[in-house]
């Protein structure tokens, strides 16, 4: 007996080892286990804190915002080379001196600066079309920065800030994310009427000087090709927004300043243009009003004087952007053939010597294609009247077809400068075109109502 209790304790003795080396294994092959899964988790949904993150967690951050804000040069550049060019020189504070001012850039603005420059980022990496689901993947992620940028600024424009440049700014920005983007057809329309709200709102006075200016100069194309979209007369056609050009000098004098210098013009050319801006400002009320004249007959037959009144302003108008024109095509061809380099030097200004020629091309064929749209304008008015009034005679026809006794609905084949107008006094290959929306910009929105 004691004999086999003795067995039976070293058989239990020897199943309870076995048993605890089997559970012992178990629990190594477990902790394995974890040891394997646990990092992955880790790795996947917890990253890794650099060093600068755990010193300094706004360091990343602000070091991300200074990538954006130097990026968004790059932006400028590759859709509005020509008229960036010509707009950041004369204005006080242009697009690159406020994105990188020292102060933290409103949230608005910055959303809608990173979607622009992700968007772009992602078009121009994403070249090839095996890479197209690089920039896919670009244009959703700067839509979402475009959703927290408009989120953003829905938030300021009840508060004290709607006015404020900022606040102008950032629907700027956002508005040329639609334009760019073209996801939804013409919705840049509803942010360029907020614009125009907020312009209005301002005053005039309010886009004299500082970043201010630099907002009207860049947007007044988008403002003008709204107007004509929605066929009513432009906010910049008016004679107090017209005024805030005409107290700038275009020669600074003797001892003025650079600051006060590039608060004027500092550049004939870029004076020149500003000018033909403020006339083709009014081609979307004369387009207006001869619309509403045309299809309000037979009312119309007791408002003889409005459309003589109209005639005649639009003839002034045709005058003057002959004129800028003509300014403009001589001071091309002195700095064409660089016969008197100083008086080349002179009309570009402050104006980059590298976009000269295209600024001034372009200009003078939006002037050209707005000459030709009062052309087309007027011939409407006259047979109209014609039409309505048998006994109408036009005191008027003998002006303002004279400096072109062509055929007025010349403007299909004028475009670009392929028949009579600018193009035939202006060397083709005075300039690469560029983009169309630096082409739709610099020629101040008139190449693209056809």
């Amino acid at each position: 007996m004691g004999r086999a209790a003795h067995m039976d304790e070293r058989r239990a003795r020897r199943h309870n080892w076995q048993r605890d080396d089997i559970r012992e294994k178990e629990q190594q092959q477990q902790q394995q286990q974890k040891q394997v899964i646990v990092p992955r988790r880790r790795h996947a949904l917890i990253p890794q804190a650099s060093i600068d993150e755990a010193l300094a967690p706004s360091l990343a951050h602000e070091a991300l915002n200074v990538q954006t804000k130097e990026a968004f040069q790059q932006f400028l550049v590759h859709y509005f080379p020509i008229m960036n060019a010509s707009v950041a020189p004369r204005v006080d504070v242009n697009w690159m001196d406020f994105v990188r001012s020292p102060q933290p850039l409103p949230p608005a603005v910055m959303w809608g600066v990173r979607a622009l420059v992700t968007y772009q980022m992602g078009a121009v990496q994403a070249g090839g079309t095996g890479k197209q689901h690089e920039k896919e993947n670009a244009r959703l992620t700067a839509r979402h920065m475009y959703i927290r940028g408009i989120r953003h600024l829905a938030s300021v424009l009840g508060t004290s800030s709607a006015l404020a440049d900022s606040t102008l700014a950032a629907a700027i920005v956002l508005c040329m994310f639609e334009v760019v983007d073209g996801a939804c057809d013409g919705s840049w329309l509803l942010h360029s009427q907020g614009i125009r709200s907020i312009m209005a709102a301002r005053g005039p006075a309010a886009h004299k000087t500082g970043m201010g200016r630099n907002l009207l100069l860049s947007y007044r194309p988008f403002l003008i090709g709204e107007a004509f979209t929605r066929c009513e007369p432009c906010i910049l056609g008016r004679p107090e927004w017209a005024a805030i050009f005409d107290d700038v000098d275009i020669s600074p004098a003797e001892g003025e300043s650079e600051t006060k210098t590039k608060t004027t013009s500092s550049s004939p050319l870029g004076q020149t243009i500003d000018y033909a801006f403020n006339e083709s400002a009014k081609c979307p009320g004369y387009y207006a009003a001869t619309h509403e004249i045309i299809t309000s007959y037979p009312a119309f037959h007791k408002s003889k004087a409005v459309a003589q009144s109209l005639m005649d302003d639009m003839g002034r108008t045709r005058c003057s952007l002959l004129r800028l024109q003509d300014s403009l095509d001589q001071g091309l061809y002195f700095c064409q053939n660089g016969t008197d380099l100083q008086l080349s030097a002179s009309f570009a200004g402050s104006i980059p010597p590298a976009h000269v020629a295209s600024l001034a091309k372009l200009s003078s064929e939006g002037i050209g294609a707005a000459v030709a749209l009062l052309d087309q304008l007027g011939t409407l008015l006259r047979s109209h009247l014609h039409r309505v009034l048998p006994q109408y005679q036009s005191g008027w026809k003998k002006d303002f077809h004279q400096a072109n006794p062509e055929d007025p609905w010349y403007a299909a084949t004028n475009r670009l400068g392929t028949a009579a107008g600018v193009g035939a006094r202006l060397e083709s290959d005075a300039c690469r075109m560029g983009n169309e929306l630096d082409r739709f910009s610099v020629s101040m929105g008139m190449l693209n109502i056809y």
